[in-house]
């Protein structure tokens, strides 16, 4: 199980000011921690009730709870105070205009630790409830919770508590969502007394190495962007015709792969689909608990470029950087086409056109006992426009866009091979990426 400190340093946020303290009240009795964000972008959720959803920016307020016998962190997500989302149609009213929620998002944990620095630490324990004030209410990250028990992480005991806790959840918070806002309110307010009368922040432990590369990348984000500016006229000279070029080229060259990749996949064309089946040779078999079933895309635009997503873990498979394609687990009952149109939607914010179908490929992660059944589409590029990220897309895994030439992704698959998560995203995608290329060239020559 991930340990995730309440100061969310996997968001970003350990630089906000944040603050650590007890309340003992009739209203509250527990751990109570606040963030302020100082700055930063906008992010996005969406819902089907409330729409679009900010969860991040300069002004908003992170308050997370976790209220004595429980096993939980209830995070209340507010909006600049007195102000709220007016895009929102179906807000409601609220008792407090002062403390406004955009949001609740609860985490189901298995207890709570400090680090050397005395920061609070949760255990997640996989399950989620999320709910808005518009009257959303979603489980969350079930089918990890399910993995996490199918391949020995949880014991039956620890399963079971993350049930009854998700059901009093539901119970406490959901049943009468305007109530928990009116005292979520109220645990707000004598927060911000306990700070006005001189609450102080609480420090936190700095990781240098990644305070020190933050620097760097933002002073180099200025001259990146001219650079890329300056170069935006000639790119889009000839669009079509430099598209074509870019994938012609590369298909001219020969990717050096291991022979071991070669005899371990099984390659065939159904039609005009590719159909792929990859046996994972980085970790031993033991058995297969779940399938996922995935859809991904090749993502191209008019200009010659193609989008990935990348992708910084440290984690159970390792410390890697990743070059993947964007893309995600099918929601039960969902069709394919609409799952990828989601996907790309929340990860790469951008409304596609399906251009058509590649293949299927079949693989497997041994390691969390894992079969994919990964569902490629080819797709172009309609409009950007804002992401909307899961938490555990910011938290755990840092994902970011990747803007790349076809030359370009080839090379990046094959140098991120140097780790064994890298060699199976590899072995899986490097095909696929080849097979859209053709694809391309072919609806080209037609055009």
């Amino acid at each position: 199980m991930k340990h995730k400190r309440l100061n969310r340093d996997g968001w970003g946020f350990q630089y906000y000011p944040y603050y650590q303290m007890r309340i003992e009240n009739e209203c509250f009795q527990g751990l109570a921690c606040l963030i302020r964000l100082t700055d930063g972008e906008a992010n996005y959720w969406e819902t089907p009730k409330a729409g679009r959803i900010q969860v991040t920016g300069a002004g908003m307020t992170w308050l997370e709870l976790i209220p004595d016998d429980t096993d939980r962190v209830l995070t209340i997500i507010f909006f600049p105070d007195g102000t709220h989302d007016t895009e929102r149609k179906n807000y409601p009213v609220v008792a407090n205009e002062k403390y406004q929620p955009s949001i609740w998002y609860v985490d189901i944990i298995d207890g709570v630790e400090y680090d050397e620095y005395g920061i609070a630490t949760f255990i997640d324990k996989y399950l989620d409830v999320i709910f808005t004030p518009e009257g959303d209410v979603k489980i969350d990250d079930r089918d990890e919770l399910e993995a996490a028990y199918a391949s020995g992480e949880l014991s039956g005991e620890q399963y079971d508590a993350a049930l009854k806790e998700c059901d009093r959840i539901l119970a406490e918070y959901c049943e009468d969502i305007q109530k928990t806002g009116e005292w979520c309110a109220v645990i707000r307010a004598l927060v911000e007394e306990k700070i006005a009368a001189g609450e102080r922040i609480k420090p936190c432990r700095e990781v240098k190495d990644l305070l020190e590369n933050r620097i760097n990348e933002k002073k180099d984000l200025p001259e990146n962007r001219i650079n890329e500016k300056k170069d935006l006229p000639e790119n889009r000279v000839n669009k079509k015709k430099e598209l074509l070029d870019n994938i012609v080229n590369a298909e001219e060259k020969v990717v050096k792969t291991d022979r071991s990749d070669e005899q371990t996949a099984n390659t065939a064309y159904n039609g005009s689909e590719l159909s792929i089946s990859l046996e994972d040779n980085e970790w031993p078999f033991e058995y297969t608990s779940h399938d996922r079933r995935i859809a991904r895309a090749i993502v191209f635009d008019d200009e010659g470029y193609f989008y990935f997503v990348r992708a910084e873990r440290d984690d159970d498979f390792g410390k890697a950087t990743l070059i993947e394609t964007a893309g995600g687990g099918a929601e039960a009952g969902e069709d394919l086409n609409e799952a990828i149109k989601r996907e790309l939607k929340e990860e790469l914010g951008a409304e596609v056109e399906i251009i058509c179908k590649i293949g299927t490929v079949s693989d497997h992660y041994n390691l969390i006992h894992r079969h994919n059944i990964n569902n490629y589409f080819l797709c172009r590029v309609v409009s950007f426009g804002e992401k909307h990220l899961m938490p555990d897309e910011i938290e755990d895994f840092h994902l970011s866009t990747l803007k790349l030439t076809f030359d370009e992704a080839l090379a990046e698959y094959e140098r991120r091979r140097e780790t064994k998560l890298g060699r199976l995203v590899a072995n899986r995608e490097v095909p696929v990426l080849k097979r859209a290329g053709e694809l391309l060239h072919t609806i080209g020559k037609d055009r």
